[in-house]
């Protein structure tokens, strides 16, 4: 059996770059990423990045997040909102906060401008791609599944659908090195699967 190497960009011992299909979108995607997200090896902006050439990734805290200029003419956020819910057909620039609810609303109000942006409150799809994490509470989404909703939202349903499958290929890949039996089905995170399965062996 041939030995797997480790991959500097997937960050996975059996690589899943190649799976990947590439999708170019005219939005520019910005997602600042917490730098405990940063550490894990389950954060699925390392994912999206790989696949999407118009995403930026920005880590905080940082200076070059402190110094980031935004644009409330062309600039929307991926954040839930009551009170600037975003009116533009076609932003220029999508704003993404990667970490758990906790540290989006720390980026949320520390970051300089981001608050003075018009919001976009997202929701899954009907049949959501399997994930790596079980979200804490329903209606969550991890950060590429939100950015999928959001190309398929503002850009084509079609490339949405690419960046769906570039994550399924991703959790399906984790399974493999982690020895789960079997795969997600949509909707469905790994530790669900890990929980059924040693279940069934009781």
């Amino acid at each position: 059996m041939r030995k797997s190497t480790y991959c500097n960009q997937c960050k996975l011992y059996i690589c899943v770059c190649d799976k990947l299909k590439q999708v170019q979108t005219s939005i520019e995607f910005v997602v600042f990423r917490h730098w405990k997200e940063t550490l894990r090896s389950s954060n699925s902006v390392r994912i999206a990045a790989l696949c999407m050439p118009n995403l930026r990734v920005i880590e905080y805290p940082s200076e070059e997040a402190e110094n980031f200029k935004f644009d409330n003419a062309n600039d929307i956020l991926l954040f839930p909102s009551t009170s600037q819910e975003a009116s533009q057909v076609s932003p220029k620039r999508i704003i993404v906060l990667d970490g758990n609810w906790k540290q989006a609303r720390r980026m949320y109000k520390r970051i300089q401008g981001l608050s003075e942006l018009a919001c976009v409150q997202l929701h899954p799809a009907v049949l959501p791609p399997p994930r790596i994490r079980k979200p804490p509470f329903d209606g969550a989404m991890s950060t590429m599944e939100t950015i999928s909703q959001a190309v398929k939202r503002f850009e084509t349903p079609e490339q949405g659908q690419a960046l769906d499958l570039n994550l399924t290929h991703w959790v399906h890949r984790v399974c493999q090195i982690t020895g789960v039996h079997g795969v997600p089905k949509p909707g469905q995170s790994i530790s669900d699967l890990r929980v059924k399965e040693s279940y069934n062996n009781e």
